[in-house]
């Protein structure tokens, strides 16, 4: 599959290109932060300055977006938020478990999603995925965008993430249950 970046592109492309997006894993393999990249740039049917990613990656006046972490803190629960939170979705609750149990479970799944896209970035070469510069750097290698100077544009079409990294079964499959929903 032959890739090429985009600078200005029209709304059934920019469509395509947002179920792309789903269907082929990055949502699932990335932080908010590279999410906002692909889809801010995807939406947008031109090129985006990158300093127009200042506002959408939350960097304070003064502040470098791009040095920011781009993953953010698990939430966390004390025992009356857990309660609610399990009141609210019963069908999701787990009346055993403790919030402190909780915070584990949801801080090794936090950890277990830094790994593996660690592990993707190490598969192409590149160090681990902690900063925005370093989501866009991951992205820009993978082939999903392009960076020309400052300006980041998206490459269509765009790969999978099946394409560029070494996946596991699971993840095959998830995306096999996407694609066969059109997302």
């Amino acid at each position: 599959m032959t890739s090429t970046p985009l600078t200005v592109w029209d709304e059934p492309t920019a469509d395509a290109m947002a179920r792309d997006f789903f269907s082929n894993g990055w949502m699932r393999a990335l932080p908010a932060a590279g999410t906002t990249l692909l889809v801010g740039t995807v939406v947008r049917m031109r090129s985006v300055h990158r300093d127009e990613f200042d506002g959408p990656l939350f960097a304070e006046p003064g502040e470098d977006v791009w040095a920011q972490p781009c993953w953010q803190d698990p939430e966390t629960f004390d025992d009356e938020s857990l309660a609610e939170l399990n009141a609210e979705y019963p069908e999701d609750a787990d009346e055993d478990e403790t919030a402190a149990q909780a915070n584990a479970r949801i801080q090794a799944q936090h950890d277990a999603k830094v790994a593996i896209l660690d592990g993707y970035a190490a598969h192409i070469g590149l160090g681990p995925v902690r900063t925005n510069e370093d989501v866009l750097r991951l992205l820009v290698a993978a082939g999903a965008l392009h960076l020309d100077g400052e300006l980041i544009s998206p490459m269509h079409p765009m790969p999978g993430t099946d394409d560029v990294f070494p996946i596991s079964d699971e993840e095959r499959a998830a995306l096999a249950d996407l694609r066969a929903m059109d997302m």
